[in-house]
C-alpha cells in the first residue's frame, strides 16, 4: 500500500489537484478567440470587476479603470435586488452587474448593500448621459488605492472591522447546491480511493441539498469559504448553508462585447504562485457549446491585489 498523507495534506491536495493540473497542462501563448470589441474611454465600460482585479485588468481590452458607475439602486437584500433585476430590460453585455458595495467601492462609504450596475464609465460626462433614464443615478468610484486602503480597513470605511461582502450570482441555467459536510466526505474518499476497491467516488457528484436558479443573488464573507474558494462559492438552500461550483457564478468574471453579439466571458479560475489561470465562454452560449478554455498570465501589477 502507497504511503498516506496526513488528512490536512491530502484534503489541500485533493482539492487543488485537478484545477492545477488542467491549468498547468495548458499553453502560455494567446488563444484562438475571436477579438473583442476596442473599448473607448468615452464608452460604456466592460462588466466586472476587472479594475479591482490585478489579473483580470490585462484582459479588459484596453479599458480604462471605472470612475463612475451608473446604479438602478443600491439594495438591502440580495432578495430585493433579484426582484430590481428582472424588471430591467437588455442591457450591454453583462449588465445589470450585481456587486456589494464592499467589492464596488464606491466614494460614499456610507451607501451599503447589493448595488445593481446598469453601467461602468471612465468619463464622467458619458455616465452622465447614461443616467437620464427613470430611476437611474450615477455614484462615483474610489481609485485603485483609495479601494485597496479600504478593503483592508486603512481607508474611510463605515465600520472598518467589518468583514467585507461580496455578491454571488448564479450563472443562466443555475446549478445544484451542495452541503459542505457532503462535499468534504466525497473528497475525502477520493483522496483515498487508490487505496479502495471500486471506482472513484467523485465520478458521481453527493446528493444536492437543493437546485438553485440562475440569476439567483447571495452574499458571502471569507469566513464562508470553508471550502477551496477557486472551487467552490457559498450560497445557501432556504437558509441552509450550502456551496456550488465557482464556474457556475459570476464570481471573478469580465464581460467583453464582441463585434458578432454577445461577449466573451474571462473567469479567473485559479491564481498559484502570482500565475492566474483562467476560463472562457461565450454569453449567450454559442451552438453547438464549446468546453471552457484554460490559459495561464501573470498578475498585471506587483502592486495589483
Amino acid at each position: 500500500m502507497p504511503p498516506t498523507l496526513p488528512r490536512s495534506l491530502r484534503r489541500l491536495t485533493g482539492a487543488l489537484g485537478a484545477s492545477l493540473l488542467a491549468a498547468c497542462s495548458v499553453s502560455t501563448q494567446s488563444l484562438p478567440l475571436e477579438d473583442p470589441v476596442a473599448i473607448t474611454d468615452d464608452a460604456i465600460l466592460p462588466a466586472g470587476l476587472y479594475f479591482r482585479h490585478g489579473y483580470l485588468a490585462p484582459r479588459a481590452a484596453g479599458a480604462p479603470p471605472a470612475r463612475f458607475a451608473v446604479l438602478h439602486g443600491v439594495f438591502a437584500t440580495p432578495a430585493a435586488a433579484e426582484q430590481a433585476v428582472a424588471a430591467i430590460p437588455g442591457l450591454a453585455p453583462g449588465y445589470p452587474m450585481v456587486v456589494h458595495t464592499d467589492e464596488l467601492g464606491l466614494t460614499d462609504p456610507s451607501v451599503q448593500g447589493v448595488a445593481v450596475v446598469a453601467g461602468l464609465y471612465a468619463d464622467p460626462a458619458a455616465a452622465a448621459q447614461a443616467a437620464t433614464g427613470p430611476g437611474l443615478s450615477v455614484a462615483p468610484l474610489l481609485d485603485a488605492d483609495a479601494a485597496h486602503r479600504r478593503a483592508i480597513g486603512l481607508g474611510d470605511a463605515a465600520d472598518p472591522t467589518a468583514p467585507r461582502l461580496q455578491a454571488v450570482r448564479l450563472r443562466p441555467g443555475g446549478s445544484p447546491a451542495y452541503a459542505r459536510a457532503a462535499i468534504e466526505a466525497a473528497e475525502e474518499a477520493h483522496f483515498n480511493y487508490a487505496d479502495v476497491p471500486g471506482p472513484d467516488p467523485l465520478a458521481s457528484p453527493p446528493e444536492p441539498l437543493c437546485h438553485l436558479d440562475g440569476g439567483r443573488v447571495f452574499l458571502a464573507t471569507g469566513a464562508d469559504h470553508a471550502l477551496d474558494p477557486y472551487r467552490w462559492a457559498a450560497v445557501d438552500c432556504d437558509g441552509q448553508p450550502a456551496y456550488v461550483p465557482r464556474e457556475r457564478t459570476l464570481l471573478g468574471t469580465l464581460f467583453l462585447p464582441l463585434a458578432t453579439g454577445g461577449a466573451r466571458v474571462v473567469q479567473v479560475a485559479r491564481v498559484e504562485c502570482d500565475t492566474a489561470s483562467f476560463r472562457h465562454w461565450t454569453e449567450p452560449p454559442q451552438a453547438p457549446p464549446t468546453p471552457p478554455r484554460l490559459e495561464l498570465a501573470r498578475c498585471g501589477a506587483a502592486d495589483e491585489h
